[in-house]
């Protein structure tokens, strides 16, 4: 098995004959299935470091004939190729999707950064004229606003969130956040002992890149309801807002809340609700 420079995957199907090899190049591909099954699809998009294996737990407890397919980033295949926003990212990735399922409705999600990509997509696929069934953000929090007004609404509701912490909590969170060398909770870890060799070495690239891309990222309205799974147990680094900082953008979302902390939202026992509610929701679109 080789691959080009064009992001070929060539496999030589001679099996060691002398005769001359045979060639089946196969396009790069961010679309993986985690699972065969019945319509309709769910399609979870990347965490901050690009994989999916952090959809494990959800896969397993979905129904065994549900369709599961990940979307990871280009940048663990070829760095060079990784992509610096996310609008940029969710658009091939939308491209992507539509050659696997021509035909809506979609069925996406994602946690964490993965639910802003997804976000994205569904925007972008609603904009083309496509049909989305089912928006799924797992513990993922608004972005930041970009007009000043928004700005201003969203820092206030900041200080609220604060205010209303006890006076211990508040002087942990402002330890964190503003004394240098302060134990953080990161969002990923950093993947430092993987084998070399092995596309997932190129995460801590990834996800570094996909940082500064959620960064520049550029809030658009959705014009369909979705939903919102957050998990209720925060750090000293972070404020719990049961909504996520959505109402400040939308009335168009549905709150679920989940007592997990960030990473623990993905396991046991709160995957196994978390899964619940969503095969509930994909039942509802199923086609034999």
């Amino acid at each position: 098995v080789t691959e080009d420079s064009a992001g070929l995957i060539s496999v030589d199907r001679t099996g060691g004959s002398s005769q001359s090899a045979r060639k089946v190049s196969t396009p790069y591909s961010p679309l993986s299935v985690l699972r065969d099954g019945k319509q309709p699809v769910l399609y979870l998009a990347h965490a901050t470091p690009g994989d999916v294996m952090g959809y494990g737990n959800l896969v397993y407890h979905l129904r065994k004939d549900q369709a599961v397919c990940g979307l990871s980033s280009l940048g663990l295949h070829d760095l060079d190729r990784a992509h610096d926003s996310i609008e940029a990212m969710a658009g091939y990735y939308v491209e992507h999707l539509l050659k696997h399922q021509p035909n809506g409705p979609y069925h996406l999600g994602g946690w964490c950064y993965g639910g802003t990509v997804a976000y994205e997509m569904a925007r972008q696929l609603v904009a083309q004229g496509h049909e989305v069934a089912l928006l799924a953000l797992i513990d993922c929090y608004a972005p930041l606003p970009t007009n000043l007004l928004a700005k201003l609404r969203y820092w206030f509701r900041r200080v609220q969130m604060l205010w209303n912490r006890s006076f211990p909590g508040q002087m942990a969170y402002v330890r964190v956040k503003l004394i240098p060398g302060s134990p953080q909770t990161l969002v990923e870890p950093k993947p430092s002992d993987l084998p070399k060799g092995t596309h997932l070495v190129n995460r801590e690239v990834v996800t570094e890149k996909n940082m500064a891309a959620i960064r520049r990222y550029t809030f658009r309205p959705y014009p369909a309801s979705f939903d919102v799974y957050l998990s209720t147990q925060v750090g000293d680094n972070n404020l719990f807002d049961p909504t996520g900082a959505w109402s400040l953008f939308t009335d168009k979302a549905r709150y679920h809340l989940l007592e997990a902390d960030h990473r623990a939202i993905l396991k046991e026992p709160a995957v196994r609700l978390l899964a619940d509610h969503l095969q509930a929701q994909l039942d509802r679109d199923r086609t034999c």
